[in-house]
């Protein structure tokens, strides 16, 4: 009797200990059971052996399980920069995120004056910008090649229309016109 009433108790204490007090919140791990089969069991504080850092004991739909934490989510490149390459979590950390500065348009003063400069142009003046219905023209007073009219007058001094995009600044027509006179009387 006081054997039976002694195993009795082992059995109510391993019960309770499985599956808790019938007052407590209970959830279900997945685990290895007393009789050595993986499966889940009744918990209030899933506790392994098995499951050591950094593996967590993780609650999803009433259920236990031992997995790795979910990851922080991924950094982001700052403001005022592109995403070359995309981060990539490691285990321990996200790694690898590369970013780099979006570099400024040039205005369209500066890609007139580089493609004039291309062209063999030495600008001295600008006199002025002015906005037309495909972009931007700027007007700029420069040196160039020897120009000559009809008559045999010649210069080095032009007007260069110079009109770019309104978003990139891309110079889309240069239009350089020799300041020569007109012949006298022609």
């Amino acid at each position: 009797m006081k054997k039976s009433l002694s195993v009795l108790l082992a059995i109510c204490s391993l019960v309770l200990c499985l599956f808790g007090s019938p007052k407590a919140s209970l959830a279900q791990a997945w685990a290895i059971g007393p009789d050595g089969r993986m499966g889940y069991i009744q918990t209030r504080n899933p506790i392994s052996p098995n499951c050591t850092p950094p593996l967590v004991w993780t609650l999803t739909n009433g259920h236990y399980a031992c997995q790795n934490p979910p990851p922080p989510p991924p950094p982001t490149c700052p403001g005022g920069t592109n995403q070359m390459a995309a981060p990539t979590w490691d285990g321990s950390a996200w790694v690898g995120l590369l970013c780099q500065p979006v570099a400024a348009l040039p205005t369209a003063d500066q890609t007139c004056q580089s493609a004039m400069q291309a062209q063999g142009f030495i600008v001295h003046n600008h006199y002025g910008t002015y906005n037309i219905s495909t972009g931007t023209d700027d007007r700029y007073g420069a040196t160039g090649p020897l120009a000559s009219n009809a008559c045999g007058d010649t210069t080095t001094e032009y007007l260069v229309d110079c009109i770019t995009s309104p978003s990139t600044h891309q110079v889309l027509y240069l239009a350089p016109a020799a300041s020569v006179p007109n012949c006298a009387g022609g």
